[in-house]
């Protein structure tokens, strides 16, 4: 199990509950994105949902990091 944290900075930090180690996840690999306003994993913790003040929302594959699909919005945040 883990956790997922987010904010204004624009990185998700998905965390290992036992070893807390983080890895930190971004839109664009190695610069933050728009600040993150929520997060929802799915029931079995393999993905992850992330919308914010660029307006997209964002599906995450937990176990690798990668972003799977953006859902763009119309630049309002969400």
């Amino acid at each position: 199990g883990g956790f997922a944290s987010a904010g204004d900075d624009g990185v998700i930090r998905v965390c290992d509950a036992v070893t807390f180690r983080c890895r930190d996840l971004t839109p664009t690999p190695g610069k933050p994105g728009a600040a993150v306003f929520a997060l929802a994993a799915s029931p079995d913790g393999t993905r992850l949902l992330s919308a914010g003040a660029d307006g997209a929302v964002r599906l995450w594959t937990v176990s690798d990091g990668t972003l799977a699909h953006t859902l763009a919005g119309n630049g309002k945040p969400v």
